[in-house]
């Protein structure tokens, strides 16, 4: 009986301190973060790119002249 007790706690505390790392990396986004997403274009800090949600990426990898070199490499089949 005791040994349980001893593995309830021990899986308590790994729980408290895996939450507590969750919650610090949550939040490194401040609001004057969120506020200013438009000067970070290569980070999507909110679901849509911005509070406008234009899921618009200023970003130059894929152009005209390089499109044709796309190739698929997944599909998701939704029924």
């Amino acid at each position: 009986m005791r040994i349980l007790h001893v593995k309830r706690l021990a899986l308590s505390l790994a729980s408290l301190l895996l939450l507590a790392l969750v919650s610090q990396l949550s939040a490194q986004v401040t609001y004057e973060r969120l506020l200013r997403a438009a000067d970070e274009p290569q980070n999507w800090l909110i679901y849509g790119g911005g509070y406008f949600s234009n899921r618009y990426s200023p970003l130059r990898q894929i152009d005209p002249g390089n499109v044709k070199n796309l190739e698929q490499k997944w599909v998701y089949q939704a029924q």
